[in-house]
């Protein structure tokens, strides 16, 4: 193996800020979820931060763009990768359910709220603009075509694709720091 003289801080910033940004972030922004992300993403980190950890420095996330975060906070950003990516399963639909009545009983169609109707046509990759009663006609006539229109795949690949994404950042990266954390290199910041 052929080490190049690096620096740490611009392999940071180029791959991990890049993969937050142009990965994590735009996945995100495609299923609109980007807000409800960085709430849950900044849960983890700032949990972390209160520790004070003097070898592990983050700082939460206040926008889509990381324009606040230097070397340090970026490689705790990256150190952190797997548990950031692990709230994105729970925000995103893979699936989706028809909506169901009292008793767990399917709703007829007509029934539905405007953001079931959306969210129906959305999967299908279908236009999803228009009022409540564009949506709700729009969606009727699809249900009545034979066959109906097929799920598309999830807009910006899958989840297991962004976490399969991080795990590799994160090996990656791995190999570039030191084999072992002792108990003489660990200082609680103060």
């Amino acid at each position: 193996m052929i080490l190049l003289p690096c620096s740490l801080y611009f392999v940071l910033q180029g791959i991990t800020k890049t993969f937050v940004r142009d990965g994590i972030f735009a996945f995100m922004s495609r299923r609109s979820n980007t807000p409800k992300f960085l709430i849950a993403a900044n849960r983890v980190l700032f949990a972390v931060d209160k520790l004070k950890l003097d070898w592990l420095k983050v700082k939460t996330m206040s926008n889509d763009k990381l324009g606040n975060h230097v070397g340090d906070t970026l490689l705790g950003l990256s150190r952190l990768m797997k548990h950031i990516t692990s709230c994105i399963a729970p925000l995103v639909a893979e699936s989706w359910d028809e909506p169901r009545g009292v008793g767990g009983a399917l709703l007829p169609q007509v029934r539905w709220l405007v953001a079931a109707n959306r969210m129906w046509l959305k999967i299908r990759g279908l236009d999803t603009e228009g009022s409540a009663s564009d949506l709700r006609g729009r969606v009727a006539e699809e249900m009545k075509r034979v066959p109906v229109a097929a799920l598309v795949e999830g807009l910006g690949g899958s989840v297991a694709g962004v976490e399969v994404t991080s795990g590799g950042l994160v090996a990656m990266l791995a190999r570039l720091m030191a084999e072992k954390v002792s108990p003489d290199t660990v200082r609680v910041r103060t």
